[in-house]
């Protein structure tokens, strides 16, 4: 199923409605119908919140409307004609259409991909500040292998710089690759909260492709803001991960992580 909004579609029922009947008619129109499907209200008057149902339409481009009743906590009651019909955006709704199902995600920040690759500074741990828009449970962390040597450690930390979860140091495999590294334990990551993805290695010897900055974000006091932290004497990855340093001059390895 592939939910849409809409903007300001406003109807009245044409005639009453049973609390079993899946066909909603309306009239006296406004404002565009979005494409199915779609979640609506249905109530007493635009004022009035007696008999409140949400509804999921499923079929139809015009009066009549196929719906699925009492949704979202709400119970399919009788509805009297000329009752108050809506298109609404609710708090289900805004999860299922940022929903990314079985896909990899990873911290958005103001970078450009870069074609060379760079050294890590051996034993420095860097951090990427992410806020998933849907709850998720991480168990892989993917990264690209330029050239190799030395230990890695992934982790995931907590606003508070707790660590979460990580995949334990392990020796850097074959280069010139995309690769794969299970956590130790699955981490549960909650809609609209901070976390940071971390990553850190033993030697100078692993290299990766960059993400060169974009250009520091300035305010008028002149303090440059990104997203990527540094921290040094960090292998294996700490907990937990204190002092760290927003570093707007680092380059920063390319990785990411999967969702189960």
């Amino acid at each position: 199923m592939s939910e849409h909004v809409g903007n300001d579609f406003t109807a009245l029922l044409n005639g009453s409605m049973t609390n079993v009947a899946t066909s909603l008619a309306y009239d006296n129109a406004s404002g565009s119908l979005p494409a199915v499907d779609f979640r609506i209200l249905v109530q007493d008057s635009a004022t009035d919140k007696t008999n409140l149902e949400y509804m999921m339409v499923t079929a139809g481009t015009s009066s009549p409307l196929t719906v699925t009743r009492g949704i979202e906590g709400t119970s399919a009651v009788a509805h009297a004609d000329d009752s108050f019909v809506a298109a609404v955006l609710t708090a289900a709704g805004l999860e299922a259409v940022t929903d990314m199902p079985n896909a990899f995600i990873g911290p958005i920040h103001p970078m450009l991909i870069n074609s060379t690759t760079t050294a890590l500074t051996a034993n420095r741990a860097y951090f990427y500040k992410f806020v998933p828009t849907q709850t998720v449970t991480v168990t892989t962390i993917w990264y690209r292998v330029s050239t190799t040597g030395g230990n890695l450690d992934f982790g995931i930390y907590s606003a508070a710089m707790a660590r979460l979860g990580s995949t334990g140091s392990f020796a850097a495999p074959s280069a010139n690759a995309n690769l794969t590294r299970s956590l130790t334990g699955s981490v549960v990551m909650e809609r609209g909260e901070t976390y940071y993805l971390a990553v850190a290695a033993s030697s100078t010897s692993f290299r990766t492709p960059v993400l060169v900055q974009a250009g520091a974000i300035t305010l008028t006091s002149g303090a440059g803001i990104n997203m990527v932290g540094v921290l040094d004497s960090a292998f294996p990855l700490p907990d937990p991960a204190s002092s760290v340093t927003w570093d707007a001059s680092s380059t920063t390895p390319i990785i990411s992580f999967f969702v189960v």
